[in-house]
């Protein structure tokens, strides 16, 4: 680097020396107090021999070879907390400098780049990943939620989950490529497909309603599940729902037909408070890096914990502890697939719903299944009625979290539950019934 003494400071001759010094093939770093800073344009390094084997997306950033350092060091570091500054530093320029280059010769400031590269991550991941608006925007830098929403608003002119919904809706069968399976059914090895290869894809047609008179796609349609829940993550599809029920043809389809539509709203209900309104698919504390052995019951030989993975609470009925994934994983004809990949119930849409409704079918003794309560299939045993345990919706909370919930003063959980059920209860033209409370109902042991 050297310096250039200027004795002439009027901004045309300092104006005309700067396009000089460029077009020799100096950059210029600052020009203060009298002084050009200088330095050949060859001799500079890179900040990182990483951003030489980074694939820069070239649709963002524009081939200017004077900002080629710049928009390396954007892309090594968008996800993270940087501005002007931070990219300034990075490359040897001012901030004022820096700026004056960029919009210069490229119409637009260091920080639209920035913002620029992380809208255009965060829509990559809305279009070809499950996760979360909140994981999504913590991923491409963002700790303020509403400052991510604002400027996705800005590029796109919607919210990122309409966003997500109205392109994978024009995508068509395009967006199901991580449905394409082996031809005997099974999936992929890492997801890789080769030439020659020959593979299948399940039928993509809406499922048909399970057998009987009252089946679940008969009482729950596309409009009314998409009016519950405006605001879902892409996990939870109306279609991912139709075939995890498949596999559980009984469920809104014994009782009366106002038992049936109760049942669907008192699932549907709790799975809407266990996921606030199906927006998370996985447990908020634990992400990203999970919560280790938290949810590890290492006495259970049956479903032993593996190595690295996290068995804290995912899906709509938030899956918890390695015993239910290696119990699910069983019921669902999936071997010990969850036990060993526990995040596929965050990544499946299918499998969600069937971890969620493999908990509500089953029963886990002494407790009923919350399909009996609702559908009228249990009759409470002397010592139950003694408990103060009832059917009705009070009774699915008692079973799905009785210990913290029920058997002391309702409290906003429990409320939110309520809540819940009694709108979706009236969105599928039925009554709740007069036991939507556990305050009275000794929990389970």
């Amino acid at each position: 680097m050297g310096n250039i003494l200027l004795i002439d400071e009027h901004p045309e001759s300092k104006n005309l020396l700067i396009k000089c010094l460029e077009t020799a093939g100096f950059d210029v770093i600052n020009t203060e107090n009298g002084l050009v800073s200088v330095h050949l344009r060859q001799e500079k390094l890179s900040t990182t021999e990483e951003s030489k084997k980074s694939n820069t997306p070239q649709s963002i950033f524009p081939s200017i070879s004077r900002l080629r350092e710049v928009f390396e060091f954007i892309e090594l570091n968008y996800h993270q907390s940087i501005r002007l500054k931070e990219v300034a530093q990075a490359v040897g320029y001012s901030s004022a400098y820096l700026t004056d280059l960029v919009r210069r010769l490229t119409g637009k400031t260091v920080n639209n780049w920035i913002i620029e590269r992380r809208i255009a991550e965060a829509s990559t991941l809305l279009l070809e990943t499950n996760y979360s608006v909140e994981q999504i925007a913590l991923e491409v830098g963002y700790q303020n939620l509403n400052h991510f929403y604002c400027q996705f608003r800005k590029y796109h002119q919607t919210t990122p989950q309409s966003w997500r919904e109205k392109q994978r809706s024009h995508a068509g069968d395009g967006n199901r490529w991580r449905e394409i399976m082996n031809p005997d059914c099974t999936r992929i090895n890492n997801d890789r497909i080769f030439p020659g290869q020959e593979l299948c894809l399940p039928n993509g047609s809406t499922p048909p309603p399970p057998p009987g008179s009252g089946g679940f796609a008969n009482i729950l349609s596309r409009q009314t599940y998409e009016a519950m829940f405006p605001n879902r993550n892409g996990l939870y599809s109306y279609d991912s729902l139709l075939r995890a029920t498949q596999r559980y043809p009984k469920f809104c389809n014994e009782g009366s037909d106002i038992e049936r539509k109760r049942e669907a709203a008192a699932f549907l209900a709790n799975i809407a408070h266990e996921t606030s309104g199906l927006i998370h698919i996985e447990e908020l504390r634990c992400i990203p890096n999970g919560c280790g052995d938290e949810y590890c019951d290492r006495n259970n030989t049956q479903y032993p914990c593996q190595p690295g993975r996290s068995y804290h609470g995912r899906g709509p009925m938030q899956l918890s502890w390695n015993y239910n994934y290696g119990s699910a994983s069983q019921a669902l004809g999936l071997g010990r697939e969850l036990l060993v990949n526990p995040d596929r119930v965050k990544s499946d849409g299918a499998i969600a719903f069937a971890t969620a409704l493999w908990f509500w079918m089953t029963p886990q003794s002494p407790k009923p299944s919350c399909h009996e309560v609702m559908s009228g299939l249990w009759n409470p045993s002397p010592d139950d009625l003694n408990q103060g345990r009832r059917p009705g919706f009070g009774m699915t909370i008692n079973i799905i979290n009785g210990g913290l919930e029920c058997g002391r003063p309702t409290d906003n959980r429990v409320e939110s539950r309520v809540n819940y059920y009694r709108q979706f209860c009236a969105m599928l033209g039925v009554s709740a019934d007069n036991n939507v409370y556990c305050d009275r109902m000794r929990p389970y042991g």
